[in-house]
């Protein structure tokens, strides 16, 4: 990455993907992605290879490849088997191979759809092809976060996210506030920062609706819901979970228990596309603020994708991504575009699949683990 993003939980000063590679018994190449997030999901690079040439890909071997689909509901069947049939290991929670879930069933995704000779769009067309995106300020000294946020008017946005740490978040949301005015919308983001049982922790949290923010993302370590609900009742704060959501359990536990009234949908957090669209029809019939959002530093292939899903589903009201190389030194596709002035992006329809041209010289070039072929010919590449 060209510069590092810190936030209470990490400083990511470089990009960490998996690239699922696999080939079909027609010769079709399929690419998929997973970013796995330690303090997310549980998932590190080296434990995503080792579950991927272990366990999955002597499943996939045995797989049969489907025959071609033509309608959107068959499309959603052949991801809805994958996703009943993926292995899982007995004790382990459900969520702990999300990334590596996502990686496979993209790349699955893509050789299916290119063996249909369909297009993505075909079967989730394009509801707004005019996407705006929204850049993010870490948890920096409030001086520096008032130059970000300048710099980000002058540049044309009209939605920031800025995170928060437990330390000068006041002074850094003020800052921000003073920087961009009152009419650019402002979500903030504490990824679990502060302590639900801490009485001045709650009051530091009410005291930021001074700078009417959308939300606030992730206030707490704790996941109890019912304490969470009264927090956010008191409060009046709209809160909005993310790592309290990484399955659809959660969706649902979320909604029964009305905790938080928005979600972050995050491909790889939530494992695949599929999933990721489940929760957003159940968060959708019940009224919460949704947000398509990213891990910072994803490849060009879960951008893609996330574009096209948020192009269709244009009832999701703020949208992440979109950064490529301004913010990644290169990309795995060099005809991956980038956000303009003001977050604006442009969808293209692709020409089959998810319109994606990945480099294998460029996945060679950043490979920085083993790579071990497996006997349904796929690869792994980190």
């Amino acid at each position: 990455m060209r510069t590092p993003y810190p936030h209470n939980l990490s400083v990511r000063k470089s990009a960490e993907s998996i690239v699922v590679q696999l080939q079909d018994d027609l010769g079709y190449m399929g690419f998929g992605e997973g970013s796995p997030r330690s303090y997310v999901t549980g998932e590190t690079l080296e434990s995503c290879l080792d579950f991927l040439n272990d366990i999955v890909f002597p499943w996939l071997s045995t797989r049969a490849w489907p025959g071609p689909l033509r309608s959107r509901a068959e499309f959603m069947d052949f991801l809805a088997r994958f996703h009943s049939e993926f292995p899982v290991i007995r004790g382990q929670p459900s969520h702990s191979h999300n990334s590596s879930r996502a990686a496979v069933e993209i790349a699955l995704a893509d050789c299916a759809l290119q063996r249909a000779g369909a297009r993505f769009e075909d079967f989730f067309p394009i509801k707004r092809n005019l996407l705006r995106y929204s850049p993010g300020i870490g948890s920096v000294n409030p001086s520096v976060a008032f130059g970000i946020a300048s710099a980000s008017r002058i540049l044309g946005f009209k939605d920031l996210k800025v995170k928060l740490n437990g330390i000068k978040d006041i002074e850094r949301t003020r800052s921000v506030r003073r920087a961009t005015g009152r009419k650019t919308s402002l979500r903030l983001d504490a990824n679990q920062a502060y302590c639900l049982g801490n009485a001045s922790h709650i009051r530091k949290l009410q005291s930021l609706k001074e700078f009417h923010p959308v939300c606030i993302e992730e206030p707490f370590a704790e996941k109890d819901h019912e304490e969470i609900r009264k927090v956010r009742e008191h409060t009046g704060l709209t809160l909005m979970a993310d790592e309290s959501l990484l399955n659809l359990d959660d969706a649902q536990t979320i909604i029964a228990l009305e905790s938080y009234n928005a979600l972050n949908l995050r491909i790889s957090k939530l494992g695949g596309i599929y999933p990721l669209i489940q929760i957003k029809e159940l968060a959708s019939r019940h009224g919460l603020l949704l947000l398509l959002g990213c891990h910072v530093g994803e490849l060009a292939i879960l951008s893609r994708v996330g574009q096209l899903l948020a192009a269709h589903f244009s009832d999701i009201a703020h949208l992440e991504g979109g950064f490529g190389t301004w913010i990644l030194k290169s990309d795995v596709d060099s005809h991956s575009r980038r956000m303009g002035y003001g977050g604006k992006f442009k969808v293209l329809p692709g020409d089959v699949s998810f319109g994606l041209q990945v480099e294998a010289s460029r996945l060679q070039h950043w490979q920085t683990a083993s790579l071990r072929e497996s006997r349904s010919g796929a690869e792994v590449r980190i």
